[in-house]
């Protein structure tokens, strides 16, 4: 089948379509989008690098729920404080790892990802003060819970975005 082109203002030959794919290349891809070309060695040795900084977090939000928050004989609170800290840490962790530069600083992801994981935090957020709340096992959370998850959140960004720099040096893209 033969490909029709279309000539635009410029005169130089289009492929039928193109203006349509540009604009859905424009809204759905960041603007300095590639692909990496990786093996299944290459993403096994990245998971083995990235995957534990998010249960060294984890076991900080054990530590913070049992210790500060004395959840000792309080499930329901344990339960929602690691709930909330496992979806903003694995929806952050999207955009950190989707870049080679320092994310929400050198690079932004495109619209529809960034409005997606406001969506997922804010709802996940919501859904321990929600009406589904006691039917979730969700309880509200201290305001004092806000700040250290803020904090934990920077330092997940910080930590796994230095050891992303690191093995990209180590062992190439």
């Amino acid at each position: 089948m033969a490909h029709h082109t279309l000539k635009v203002a410029t005169g130089a030959p289009r492929e039928r379509g193109s203006d349509y794919r540009d604009l859905m290349k424009c809204l759905y891809e960041p603007r300095h989008y590639y692909q990496r070309q990786w093996g299944i060695g290459k993403i096994l040795r990245f998971i083995l690098f990235i995957g534990p900084i998010s249960s060294i977090f984890d076991y900080a939000t054990f530590f913070l729920m049992l210790y500060v928050f004395n959840c000792w004989h309080n499930p329901a609170l344990f339960h929602t404080g690691w709930f909330v800290e496992s979806l903003f840490t694995q929806t952050l962790i999207i955009h950190v790892i989707r870049t080679n530069k320092i994310p929400f600083l050198q690079s932004w992801a495109s619209w529809p990802l960034i409005l997606t994981s406001v969506i997922i935090v804010a709802a996940g957020a919501w859904l321990t003060v929600s009406p589904l709340a006691n039917t979730l096992g969700f309880v509200p959370l201290p305001p004092l819970y806000w700040l250290y998850l803020a904090g934990m959140l920077l330092a997940y960004a910080v930590l796994t975005q230095l050891v992303k720099t690191w093995f990209f040096r180590r062992f190439g893209e």
